[in-house]
This record gives C-alpha cells, sequence and structure tokens, in this order.
C-alpha cells in the first residue's frame, strides 16, 4: 500500500489539499535521506543516488529510516561524540 493510502487509512478521513502537501512533505524528505545515506555509504554518483532513493523510498519501512536516520547524525563529518 502506497504512503498517500497508508496516511488515509490511518486518518480514516478524506484527505484534502493539506492532507496531500504533508504526504508530499513526507515522501520529499524521505527520499532525500536515502539519498544522502546512498552518498555517504555507497560512493556512488549523484545520479546512481538519486535514481536508487526513487525506488527504494517506496519500499523502505519507517523502523529502516529511523536507522538510517540515526546512522546519519552519528557519522557526520561534524558530529560531536
Amino acid at each position: 500500500m502506497g504512503l498517500y493510502k497508508d496516511f488515509v487509512s490511518q486518518t480514516r478521513k478524506p484527505v484534502g489539499f493539506l492532507g496531500k502537501v504533508m504526504v508530499a512533505r513526507m515522501i520529499s524528505e524521505k527520499h532525500e535521506l536515502l539519498k544522502d545515506f546512498l552518498l555517504q555509504t555507497t560512493g556512488t554518483d549523484e545520479k546512481a543516488a538519486e535514481e536508487e532513493a526513487c525506488r527504494m523510498e517506496h519500499f523502505v519501512s519507517r523502523a529502516t529510516l529511523d536507522g538510517i536516520r540515526d546512522f546519519i547524525q552519528k557519522n557526520r563529518p561534524d558530529a560531536t561524540t
């Protein structure tokens, strides 16, 4: 089930324009997170990371995204330990 349908089924209400904007923002944030992760960990180029993130964003779980987010935050060059 797609993110939009998940959102609609969770809220159990029709989703208007603002709901669609929220879903679009969530998808965009997911895409950027995945792209950043691929760029930092695989050595792939920007175009390949962009394409892979497009495919991955449709199937990755919330738990995996949270793990990726934690990994990126802990492994940033400017991260303090």
